[in-house]
């Protein structure tokens, strides 16, 4: 009943259609019915993601760029949007999807949640500076949400311990160093 709430009893229904057919030898394994299923529902975000997944650890990167593509300039206000790709092994994902979330964060500078899943995609990627503008940008937009606050004390903390670790300015303690004095 939790993932009929979340998906709809119809996305649920097609969902474990695809599932049960999955194991038929004719039937092209459960992706196959994936990208048939999307064909039909293209909203279907659960199953894009599923495929977006299924991509990514199979090494198809041109399969997981459509995908991407169509996610990021489609919904890209939809939480999962930002998911999948930062942890893509492929370079040319990664940095396609990256030019997409820019402009997708330029078309639509008046929807926090796009500025939002912009920053969480860059700041997954390691770009913290364009994160923080996205967040600030967010922010601008919804003052009174502690949300974007809350991401801006995050990227700030993880860019601290990334100095310190960095850094000979900050240096560690030797094993034989006390930390605490008495």
């Amino acid at each position: 009943w939790v993932l009929d709430g979340l998906l709809g009893r119809d996305a649920l229904r097609r969902m474990t259609r695809a599932i049960a057919h999955s194991t038929r030898p004719e039937g092209g394994g459960v992706y196959a019915q994936f990208e048939d299923q999307i064909r039909q529902f293209p909203k279907d975000m659960a199953t894009r993601v599923r495929l977006m997944n299924y991509y990514h650890t199979k090494g198809e990167s041109d399969a997981l760029l459509r995908h991407v593509a169509w996610v990021i300039t489609t919904a890209p206000g939809d939480f999962a949007s930002w998911q999948i790709v930062p942890w893509s092994t492929h370079p040319q994902v990664r940095s396609a999807a990256a030019e997409m979330w820019i402009g997708a964060a330029d078309r639509h500078r008046d929807d926090p949640r796009v500025l939002e899943n912009a920053a969480r995609f860059f700041e997954a990627t390691g770009v913290v500076v364009r994160a923080e503008d996205y967040v600030k940008l967010a922010r601008l937009l919804q003052p009174k949400d502690p949300k974007y606050t809350g991401m801006l004390i995050n990227l700030y903390g993880r860019a601290i311990v990334a100095l310190e670790r960095s850094s000979s300015y900050f240096p560690r303690p030797s094993a034989d160093t006390e930390i605490f004095a008495e």
